[in-house]
């Protein structure tokens, strides 16, 4: 897994790559909420994610849920078509806000 980061106005734009299963599920959680403390908005770019499982799941959900209560705008972009089919699955896909690109 690799993440970078980067500001675009006023949203912390972070870019995840590599495969994000249960190897890489507590650093990825470190990320995701440390990202959340740090910033108003805050938007995912999936767009590197080679692999996918339930981890990126429940983090994602856990960051979500952590964002709602800070009042942190949080979404997901670019969106790759295995990962959408996993949040698909779990109907996250009806939960998340789900943009196109990062830019």
């Amino acid at each position: 897994m690799k993440a970078t980061e980067r500001r675009i106005d006023d949203t912390l734009v972070l870019c995840l790559e590599g495969p994000l299963d249960l190897t890489h599920g507590a650093a990825l959680r470190r990320l995701l909420l440390d990202a959340v403390a740090r910033a108003r908005r805050v938007l995912v770019d999936l767009s590197g994610v080679t692999l996918a499982d339930s981890s990126l799941a429940a983090n994602l959900v856990e960051a979500l849920g952590t964002a709602r209560k800070a009042g942190v705008d949080f979404a997901l972009t670019a969106v790759r078509p295995a990962v959408l089919r996993l949040l698909q699955l779990a109907r996250l896909d009806q939960v998340f806000d789900l943009r196109g690109d990062s830019a």
